[in-house]
């Protein structure tokens, strides 16, 4: 078992530079820091990618019933954030349809 993060960029920058590094890092380096200097196999997946992924109402019903406390919690959490989404995009058709 390992730590999967959602940190950095693969391809690309931030185009902020007066934020040199990615936002995650940025704001809470000193979680970051114990999360690299943990000893826990490691896999990065960065904003780039994350963005190229939806998660949807039928992803959180699938989290729900696929057991695990995370699942669990994450499979309540997905529809709220689909919600929250679309509130702040209104124009999107892809962020109301997650």
């Amino acid at each position: 078992m390992g730590i999967v993060v959602m940190g950095g960029v693969f391809q690309g920058q931030t185009n902020l530079a007066r934020m040199p590094g990615e936002y995650n890092f940025w704001v809470d380096a000193p979680a970051a820091r114990a999360v690299l200097r943990s000893g826990a196999p490691l896999c990065f997946v960065g904003l780039d990618v994350t963005l190229q992924v939806r998660l949807t109402r039928q992803h959180a019903a699938e989290m729900l019933s696929g057991g695990g406390r995370f699942g669990r919690y994450a499979g309540e959490m997905t529809p709220a954030w689909i919600d929250t989404t679309a509130k702040r995009y209104p124009g999107d058709p892809e962020a109301a349809t997650g």
